[in-house]
C-alpha cells in the first residue's frame, strides 16, 4: 500500500520546522473529525489525518480472514513512507489504540505519542490487567452489536453503539441521515472490535514504548476506557494522563479546546527538551 491507495486530510507545510502531526480517527469517524485540530495546529505543523479502511473516503476490509491492528498500520505505514522525518501521534478511540500498536511497530518513527481514550480492549481480558466486570460490560457491547448486524438490525447496532459512546438517548436525538449513515458502517464497527479483542500483545509490551506520551480521558467516560487509560500511564515509562473534567469518550469532539490545550503543553514539554520548538 501507497499514499495513492490511501484517503488523507492534509493542511499545512511539509517542510514546516515544528515537524508533523499525524491524527488517527475513531470507529464511525473519519479524518473529518479533526476539523478543530486542523484549525488550531495547521499555521505552525504540517498536519494529515488518514480514513481508517471502512470510513470517510477509504474502501472497505474485503479479506476473508479478520481485520487486525497491523492490516490498520498498512495505512499508518503508506502516511510515515512520504515523510522523512519522525512524527508526533495522537489516537482517538479505536484509533488511539492503533497509535498505541504503531508506537510498538515502529518506535523510530514516533517523536510523541498522544492516546485519547484508547480502546486496547484486549488488556481487560488477560493477565495483570484484567478485569472482570469491565470485560464483561465490553464484551456485552460488542456481542451485542455482532448479533444485531447478523440478525439483520444495523440499525439496532448503532444505537446501542452510539447510546454506550455519548450517554443513553444520543441516539434519539440524532437526524435520520444520520442515524443510517452510523447503521451502514456497523460492519466494520463490528471488524473494529475484532481487531482489538483479539490483538495478542501482553501488557508488558508497552513498557518498551520511548516516545514521550500523553493519554487523555473524560472523566465521564465508561470505566473500561478509563480504567485501560490510567494502567497504560502505569505501563508507559514517563507517560502522564490528564483528565478532562466533565467530559466523556468523545472528548475531542465535545471538548476540542480542553484537548487541543493538553496537546499543546505535550508538545511544548517534547519540542522544548529537544531543542526543536519554532515559532
Amino acid at each position: 500500500m501507497n499514499r495513492t491507495n490511501i484517503s488523507i486530510k492534509e493542511q499545512g507545510d511539509p517542510m514546516s520546522a515544528n515537524g508533523t502531526l499525524v491524527f488517527l480517527h475513531c470507529s464511525t469517524g473519519s479524518s473529518a473529525q479533526w476539523r478543530k485540530p486542523f484549525e488550531h495546529y495547521s499555521d505552525r505543523f504540517h498536519v494529515i489525518a488518514p480514513d481508517l479502511y471502512g470510513y470517510g473516503n477509504m474502501g472497505a476490509w474485503h479479506h476473508r480472514r479478520a481485520l487486525t491492528l497491523d492490516d490498520e498500520l498498512e495505512i499508518v505505514s503508506a502516511v510515515f513512507e512520504t515523510l522523512d522525518h519522525p512524527v508526533h501521534l495522537v489516537g482517538h478511540s479505536y484509533g488511539g489504540a492503533i497509535a498505541l500498536h504503531t508506537a510498538l511497530r515502529f518506535p523510530g518513527r514516533i517523536k510523541s505519542l498522544c492516546l485519547i481514550e484508547p480502546v486496547a480492549f484486549h488488556l481487560l481480558f488477560a493477565g495483570e490487567m484484567a478485569r472482570g466486570e469491565a470485560a464483561r460490560e465490553i464484551g456485552s457491547l460488542a456481542s451485542d452489536i455482532e448479533v444485531s448486524v447478523i440478525s439483520g438490525f444495523p440499525l439496532v447496532a448503532a444505537r446501542r453503539f452510539v447510546d454506550y459512546w455519548n450517554g443513553k438517548g444520543t441516539w434519539v436525538g440524532l437526524k435520520v441521515a444520520t442515524k443510517q449513515a452510523i447503521s451502514k458502517m456497523m460492519v466494520k464497527v463490528c471488524q473494529d472490535f475484532q481487531a482489538v479483542l483479539t490483538e495478542p500483545t501482553q501488557a508488558n509490551a508497552y513498557k518498551s514504548i520511548g516516545a514521550p506520551t500523553l493519554i487523555l480521558s473524560g472523566t465521564l467516560s465508561p470505566e473500561p476506557t478509563r480504567y485501560i487509560a490510567q494502567r497504560l500511564n502505569q505501563l508507559i515509562p514517563g507517560s502522564r494522563w490528564h483528565g478532562i473534567k466533565g467530559a466523556g469518550h468523545m472528548v475531542p469532539v465535545s471538548h476540542p479546546v480542553q484537548v487541543n490545550a493538553a496537546i499543546d503543553a505535550h508538545l511544548r514539554q517534547v519540542m522544548t527538551s529537544s531543542g526543536q520548538l519554532a515559532a
